[in-house]
């Protein structure tokens, strides 16, 4: 039916949907204003960017780099 997602969370009692919602707005704000502010340096990954080698097993990634634990993969 139409507008039947918004008859749910608005009109239907959920015991606390309307609040979760609501907070889910008020918790992801600061979440979102963070993202859009720092967009360059999580688009260009050096914000979050992993210190150590987080491992290919598989060989997909055709990267020759020689690993910490001591052998090149490629080989």
């Amino acid at each position: 039916y139409a507008n039947e997602t918004v008859y749910f969370f608005t009109e239907v009692s959920q015991g606390g949907s309307k609040v979760a919602v609501e907070n889910l707005v008020v918790a992801g704000k600061p979440f979102i204003e963070d993202v859009l502010y720092n967009w360059d340096l999580y688009e260009n990954g050096t914000v979050y960017a992993p210190s150590n080698y987080i491992g290919d097993f598989f060989g997909s990634l055709e990267d020759t780099t020689y690993r910490e634990w001591g052998f090149d993969v490629s080989a």
